[in-house]
């Protein structure tokens, strides 16, 4: 679903509704392989937070693994707020990028 949105209008539904758009670093769609590469690296938002879970030894306790992967998925997000650009760093990596989209370029699509 995600590789195919991203590079078909480098929008899933609900980037739609928070108008943003998936793009690469020159302003195009992403192809194929980047897309699926960006989907892979995402997962860098749950992945390290389950594997903290199981290391911390808390991964019989649904609410501990909840809140360890949450407080993971927290502080991942406000690494953005090192960069200047406030993209995320799996984003960086991939040479992708989110970009806000004005809400009249929205209905032109």
């Amino acid at each position: 679903y995600f590789v195919w949105c991203w590079t078909r209008s480098g929008q899933t539904l609900p980037m739609q509704t928070w108008r943003i758009r998936l793009e690469d670093r020159h302003g195009r769609l992403l192809g194929s392989g980047r897309a699926l590469l960006r989907f892979a690296a995402a997962w860098v938002w749950v992945l390290p937070g389950l594997g903290l879970a199981h290391v911390l030894g808390v991964s019989g306790n649904g609410w501990a693994v909840f809140a360890t992967v949450a407080g993971w998925t927290l502080g991942y997000g406000l690494l953005a707020l090192l960069r200047r650009d406030r993209q995320f760093w799996h984003d960086v990596a991939c040479g992708t990028r989110l970009v806000a989209v004005p809400p009249r370029a929205q209905t032109e699509r």
